[in-house]
């Protein structure tokens, strides 16, 4: 490192380390070039009802250069960076300001976050200031988290049958129980935020994304039951030719709706193994209906877990929302029962009503997709002309939610898409598996169950606490 002016009382020790302000653009070393660190170590973060507090730190600097001007105009840089940060969380169109720091020992750095900040002179700064010397504190507070240099996480899929994972972009499918994709196993302390890149094949991202994560999981979690293997009604088509292009598994089940007062209409089971993987994670119940959805409120549901003749939960009543996708409710799977999994299996039974008539409840599978980080992105009106080369990007790096076109995501950032639910997280040192559901509105000649695919990508930074 070369230092241009070196302080008397700057520890050498220090000077080791890097520590500096930045936007991107404009940064300002807080090691030399006319402010030179005093004393500086990174706080720790508290939690307060499970969550981690951000940091309010400061460090140890004296400026010192050939003019006094050259010390206004250093600390008048770092001023104006810290009210940048702190202008920054309520203007997003304001560009980020960062700490970083890299010991001695690294190859490379760590930043995190600024979110306002201050410089406070010492007492003696007009003493001082005929001599070109003066002491300050640095006072900043910064986002609980260091986060390192951002990396393409390699992403497995069901095609690859347990083999290693690739990155570049791997293809999820809508269809039957191949929806996820498992990341390596990635370093760092804490959960990191993951930029998402979905690149929607041979249809239009106008419909909505259902995204859910699960950690720890055991991958041999079953997350989908074809309805055709369930009971009650009937199995269609019955001439005994699947119809892959329309229905998961080639199938799907029908039940005339009749009864004006819930009563049962298909059954299906859950092994007692998946009962075990699933470890009591909770999980939404979603039902993908076949066909031309009914038109909204036309029958109402409600999903029941019942073992051993046993009623252990029952979800909400919902009316049919018209669309291919319906949930069901959370439910923990097992049920937070002692010695509830082992030999029992398990029956989730969808009841039904209608206020008259006969409806037909046409269902093509269940899925049980986890809550434990649950998104979903949903366009803002009717998008169309968006068919080739189009980018849904959410941005957990940058806390942006977007759609692009282009050969590259990153061509424009057309603000299209809302999400509800926090982005997602990655956790280092376990095994993670995301799941991705596209939700079709209908077959007027649109879209085919078994077209609906996605090439994935995803962008981490590895966070830590402290060093």
């Amino acid at each position: 490192m070369l230092i241009l002016f070196q302080s008397t009382f700057q520890d050498p020790q220090l000077d080791t380390h890097n520590l500096y302000i930045t936007d991107g653009t404009e940064t300002v070393s807080l090691v030399d070039t006319n402010v030179y660190l005093l004393d500086y170590t990174p706080r720790t973060p508290s939690r307060s009802g499970g969550v981690w507090q951000d940091v309010t730190e400061s460090a140890s600097v004296l400026f010192q250069a050939d003019t006094s001007a050259a010390i206004q105009a250093s600390i008048n840089e770092i001023e104006r960076l810290l009210y940048q940060g702190e202008m920054r969380q309520s203007n997003p169109a304001q560009e980020r300001v960062f700490v970083v720091q890299q010991l001695a020992s690294e190859s490379g750095t760590w930043r995190s976050e600024i979110l306002s900040g201050r410089v406070e002179l010492d007492e003696d700064t007009w003493r001082h200031w005929n001599v070109r010397s003066v002491e300050a504190q640095i006072i900043w507070t910064r986002r609980y988290f260091w986060e390192g240099a951002e990396a393409e996480a390699a992403l497995a899929v069901a095609a690859d049958a347990g083999g290693a994972g690739s990155t570049g972009g791997v293809t999820v499918y809508n269809c039957g129980s191949a929806n996820w994709f498992d990341p390596d196993i990635i370093d760092g302390a804490i959960p990191a935020g993951v930029r998402l890149v979905i690149k929607p094949l041979s249809y239009q991202p106008r419909y909505n994304h259902y995204i859910g994560h699960s950690v720890g999981v055991d991958s041999s979690f079953d997350h989908h039951i074809e309805a055709e293997d369930g009971s009650g009604g009937t199995p269609l088509p019955t001439s005994g030719s699947p119809d892959t292009d329309l229905y998961s598994g080639g199938y799907y089940r029908r039940f005339p709706v009749t009864a004006t007062s819930l009563a049962t209409s298909i059954t299906f089971t859950v092994l007692a193994d998946d009962l075990g993987y699933a470890d009591g994670g909770y999980f939404d119940a979603l039902i993908r209906t076949a066909n031309t959805p009914l038109a909204a409120g036309a029958i109402n549901m409600q999903a029941r877990l019942i073992i051993e003749g046993v009623e252990l939960w029952r979800g909400p009543e919902v009316e049919n929302n018209g669309r291919c996708l319906q949930s069901l409710g959370v439910v923990q799977l097992p049920p937070s029962l002692a010695n509830v999994g082992g030999p029992l299996a398990l029956s989730l039974i969808v009841y039904a009503r209608v206020a008259s008539g006969t409806q037909n409840l046409d269902l093509d599978w269940l899925q049980f997709l986890p809550v434990s980080e649950y998104r979903k992105l949903t366009p803002v009106s009717a998008l169309t002309g968006y068919l080739v080369d189009t980018w849904v990007v959410d941005d957990g790096l940058d806390d942006a939610l977007y759609i692009s076109r282009g050969a590259s995501y990153t061509t424009f950032k057309l603000p299209a898409m809302i999400g509800i639910g926090e982005q997602m997280t990655i956790t280092p040192g376990v095994a993670n598996r995301f799941y991705l559901l596209t939700d079709e509105k209908d077959y007027s000649g649109l879209i085919y169950e078994t077209a609906i695919s996605n090439t994935v990508r995803m962008f981490y930074r590895p966070r830590r606490l402290t060093a």
